[in-house]
């Protein structure tokens, strides 16, 4: 385990000296002090340091804050009903009709599927999180030892999370206008709309390993695609830059999640669009409304909730981001450029800390179940008639 750790230790330190941030001398004193850390850590295997107080603390409060602020959306004002509930009422009244064995026989197998495959492994993670284990040993419990030292101790936690953080937000900003705006100039009819169609969508075919691998080319700091369309350019400052590098890999990725992301989502937009009724459109021209006012006033309200639905899959997937930082940095990331799942496949297959890989993966389920749902609520808008 400690080895493990110092590996990491090793990782980031060659990653400064190979881009002259450290000397060499230093280089050999980051190792002495991962050394050291790992022999206090042999004497003293509960020992905490408690690095990072104030963030976990301020994390805490915006989860505890979200929770209770849905919980208070969730709440009906001034004793009112929930949209909906008379018809619940009926359904419910429906099913209670059925025989139950005849209801079984529907819902039995899937639910069996369900728990053997998906609900008993999530709670045995769950246990697991509280647990020291190396995946073949004797199991020990911890208590809550893996959770504060991954909150309050681990500086690669927090890189993990910034990262991943960043994944949330940034390519939603950029994929969902993007794909939005594509999507608007097909539905319009631009020419060539059915050639359009299939381009955007070619990414989707390839697969995230063989498109990140073709981002590997073009990023290539020596010959690379990139480099040598901007260089033609005039940029002569990209002559031999290296994209990949822990510094500049997350910028570089905006391209590729746009890329990669917008195809699937425009089909999702234009899909959305082609079911809004044409006499809306038809009337709105009657009455002089520009394109963009139809855009703001009919389009865009119509579609919203397939908005909102392709927002929180995309808030998902940088949370889930895994496949393409793993093949960018070699299947080798400095702290720096580690994601929560790249540190949770780390941690689980070259650490062998099976206990802290599935308290990670239970803070990943957290912030996926609150975060999905608070953008849901945030973006949630009364449903639009046609």
């Amino acid at each position: 385990t400690n080895l493990a750790v110092i590996n990491q230790a090793l990782t980031d330190a060659r990653y400064r000296l190979m881009t002259g941030r450290i000397t060499p001398k230093e280089f050999g004193a980051r190792l002495e002090s991962a050394a050291g850390a790992a022999r206090a850590r042999e004497t003293d295997p509960d020992r905490v340091e408690n690095r990072h107080g104030f963030a976990t603390m301020a994390l805490l409060l915006v989860l505890a804050a979200l929770v209770a602020w849905l919980a208070w959306k969730k709440t009906p004002k001034g004793g009112r009903r929930p949209p909906g509930a008379v018809g619940l009422e009926q359904s419910s009244e429906h099913l209670g009709r059925l025989r139950p064995s005849f209801a079984i026989g529907f819902v039995g197998p899937a639910l069996l599927l369900f728990g053997a495959f998906v609900i008993l492994p999530g709670l045995a993670s769950f246990i697991w999180g509280f647990t020291r284990w190396d995946g073949l040993g004797e199991r020990t419990w911890a208590g809550l030892f893996n959770f504060k030292w991954l909150l309050l101790e681990s500086d690669v936690f927090w890189f993990a999370l910034r990262n991943n953080l960043f994944l949330m937000i940034a390519p939603a900003c950029v994929v969902v206008p993007a794909a939005l705006f594509f999507a608007t100039l097909i539905h319009r009819g631009i020419w060539g709309a059915s050639v359009f169609r299939v381009v955007f969508l070619f990414p989707n075919m390839l697969g995230g390993i063989a498109a990140t691998l073709l981002w590997m080319s073009a990023y290539d700091p020596h010959g690379g695609l990139v480099n040598t369309a901007l260089v033609k350019l005039g940029f002569e400052s990209f002559q031999g830059f290296a994209w990949l590098s822990q510094a500049n890999l997350y910028g570089a990725l905006l391209p590729i999640y746009l890329w990669m992301a917008c195809g699937f989502n425009l089909v999702l937009y234009l899909a959305a669009m082609e079911g809004i009724s044409p006499d809306l459109y038809e009337a709105a021209d009657l009455e002089g409304a520009s394109p963009a006012r139809q855009f703001f006033t009919i389009t865009l309200p119509l579609i919203w909730e397939v908005l909102v639905i392709s927002a929180v899959f995309l808030v998902i997937g940088g949370l889930n981001a895994f496949e393409m930082i793993w093949l960018l940095t070699s299947q080798d990331p400095a702290s720096g450029t580690h994601t929560l799942s790249t540190l949770m496949v780390s941690t689980m297959f070259q650490e062998f800390q099976v206990g802290r890989a599935t308290a990670i993966a239970v803070v990943m389920f957290v912030l996926v179940l609150i975060g999905s749902a608070a953008v849901m609520r945030a973006l949630k808008r009364e449903t639009v008639e046609m």
